[in-house]
């Protein structure tokens, strides 16, 4: 039986082998490219990409890879990286308009702006962000806490939840320049 075929049955133990397998060697590339990038951001985006992988496949979008399945899982991630790198270039120049203030001032404003744009987040993302950022509870224990099935599906609602936190802030900086 052929690798996509399994997978589209819910082989979850065949798709953990395939996240662990390739997850190391993907980390490293990947520091090496985007050596400004949290080693977390780089492992949020490979588990969004092996997270891709197996919709495209559940949802019949991927019948065959003409490449290496690890190929097309470092595709994903990298292209998310490069995006996600080009809206930080973004985001720097929106923030140019605080250097004014102090750094004391700067930091109390995003606190209070963090903490507002949290609480417009659904329950499971503001207990999400809050065990792992406030509490530093490690993704297993997060993954057990809150019944997530793996600390993959963990990692990946944290990265889901994290980006809503971040596009929210990043309206309200917008709005308040204008």
């Amino acid at each position: 039986m052929q690798l996509i075929d399994k997978l589209k049955q819910g082989d979850q133990e065949l798709l953990q082998a395939i996240y662990h397998q390739h997850k190391n060697r993907f980390v490293n590339i990947m520091k090496a490219r985007f050596p400004e990038c949290d080693v977390l951001v780089v492992e949020d985006a490979y588990s969004e990409a092996v997270e891709v992988l197996f919709n495209n496949i559940n949802q019949g979008k991927l019948t065959h890879i003409e490449q290496s399945i690890e190929s097309y899982i470092f595709a994903i991630a990298r292209n998310k990286l490069y995006r996600d790198s080009k809206k930080a270039q973004q985001n720097l120049r929106l923030s140019v308009d605080l250097e004014d203030k102090s750094e004391q001032d700067v930091w109390e404003t995003e606190r209070h702006l963090m903490a507002k744009c949290l609480e417009q987040l659904g329950e499971r993302c503001q207990k999400l962000l809050k065990l792992f950022y406030y509490s530093y509870k490690s993704l297993q224990s997060i993954t057990t806490e809150m019944g997530f099935g793996d600390t993959q599906n963990a990692s990946a609602a944290k990265y889901k939840c994290s980006q809503k936190l971040k596009k929210r802030m990043l309206n309200e900086m917008k709005n308040q320049r204008h």
